[in-house]
């Protein structure tokens, strides 16, 4: 499987990715600080699993997800905020997104 994840809080993004390879150690991983670089790798590799911040400067995490959608419909996107609200949950959803998830992500 290929898991991207997004986030422009390095310590964050590290975090999770963190968590996520200890949790699939055979997994081809991608970790990138930005909305435009995801959509860089969404239009250069067929992705399996996205994990995006929502609040981003310039592409925000819905972006990401409408790109993910729209370039491989049957990837799986996870919406992780730190600004969480109910607005945006419905949001997600509605355009797609696996689930969505409160910060801080504990990893122990």
């Amino acid at each position: 499987m290929k898991i991207l994840c997004v986030d422009d809080d390095r310590g964050s993004l590290h975090l999770t990715q963190r968590v996520l390879e200890r949790a699939f150690p055979d997994d081809e991983f991608f970790a990138v600080g930005s909305g435009e670089e995801a959509v860089k790798v969404l239009g250069s590799k067929a992705i399996d699993l996205v994990v995006t911040d929502l609040v981003m400067p310039g592409l925000s995490g819905i972006d990401v997800l409408v790109e993910a959608k729209r370039e491989h419909a049957e990837t799986e996107v996870i919406m992780v905020t730190a600004h969480s609200s109910v607005e945006s949950a419905v949001l997600a959803m509605q355009k797609g997104a696996r689930d969505y998830l409160a910060k801080p992500i504990h990893g122990e």
